[in-house]
């Protein structure tokens, strides 16, 4: 029987554990060497920028939160992002002395359980302004945005909530496990009412931890948290402003772009309603962001290529990488490919 304890909603646990178990097969073909230093080079300036002359850094949350991110799942184009990196990006915009706020933006459907509760302790922490602005804040992603001093969903399809601890467990009935007679609820027996009670309990004393924090940093009692909160729901914008799960929202937006000043600005966002923006304009009015936006670009297709070429030569199948890099694709979505050639 295998356990994880999840902040997420099923389907996004399901689509987790199928595209890590991709990867990690898939990074047998990987040289050990080349994976280390592509984790040495991960760094907390992936996820935080400061607004040059404004004095707001900016943290994008996103992906699946985890306490640890496989560096081989990552070389595999893993959506991960550590509970340990926003810790990180915040304690680096404390002590910027340009950065005065801090704005958290949040796609993010949740994740992990474990090592929750030292993000939320950082956001409590941190000794300047947090505001969170809201795509999609479900889950663990939900409990962090919950400890910013204000939340904003962006536009009427933002969602918040999906509350509650899910685990799945695969109980093979060829494997017998057995435990000491005092630890009898070590390994509760899930195909059993009373085993299935013992996880039910544990799952309920997690959520009362995740519910406590959340009802703190919203102000609210956690009776609120249990009954108005969605009860595991995701919940939308008007249903959220009236149960206090978030502050504000806005139903006007439609886009939303992050460090461009061309239209009406919301904090770090601004919102671009009638104006098109084209790569022109951006060049001649915003040259710093065009040229930052061509440099991730570049860095990404170099990216792309060099995993190619490190899988090709790994299992002997260059004929594949080149094709696959003429053809555009992702490494991560040729794996069949180098392990059938």
């Amino acid at each position: 029987m295998v356990n994880e304890y999840w902040l997420m909603g099923k389907d996004s646990v399901d689509a987790h554990i199928k595209d890590n178990d991709d990867r990690l097969i898939s990074a047998r073909l990987l040289p050990e060497s080349y994976v280390s230093e592509r984790d040495a080079n991960d760094s907390t300036e992936h996820i935080m920028s400061v607004g040059r002359g404004t004095g707001v850094a900016t943290i994008t949350v996103k992906g699946v939160l985890v306490s640890d991110i496989n560096p081989m799942a990552r070389f595999f184009g893993s959506n991960e992002m550590s509970y340990g990196s926003i810790i990180d990006a915040i304690e680096l915009a404390d002590s910027n002395e340009t950065v005065s706020e801090i704005h958290m933006i949040f796609d993010c459907n949740g994740g992990e359980y474990f090592g929750i509760f030292a993000a939320v302790d950082a956001i409590n922490n941190s000794v300047k302004p947090i505001k969170a602005f809201v795509h999609k804040a479900l889950s663990a992603a939900y409990a962090l945005a919950a400890q910013c001093d204000t939340i904003h969903a962006i536009d009427r399809s933002s969602v918040v909530g999906s509350t509650g601890v899910i685990t799945q467990i695969y109980n093979d009935p060829s494997l017998i496990a057995v435990t000491n007679r005092e630890s009898s609820k070590k390994h509760p027996d899930p195909s059993s009412s009373e085993g299935l009670s013992i996880i039910q309990d544990r799952l309920d004393a997690m959520y009362l931890r995740y519910a406590r924090d959340v009802a703190s940093g919203r102000g609210v009692s956690i009776d609120v948290v249990k009954d108005k909160f969605g009860k595991g729901d995701i919940v939308f914008p008007e249903e959220a402003m009236a149960s206090g799960m978030i502050d504000s929202y806005d139903e006007r937006n439609s886009a939303i772009e992050i460090g461009v000043d061309n239209g009406r600005s919301i904090n770090s966002l601004t919102v671009l309603e009638d104006n098109i923006l084209d790569l022109k304009t951006l060049k001649a009015n915003h040259s710093d962001v065009y040229e930052a936006a061509v440099k991730e670009g570049s860095d990404a297709e170099r990216n792309r290529v060099s995993e190619h070429l490190q899988l090709g030569e790994a299992s002997k199948s260059m004929d594949v990488a080149i094709k696959a890099i003429q053809d555009g694709v992702t490494a991560a979505s040729m794996t069949v490919e180098y392990f059938s050639a």
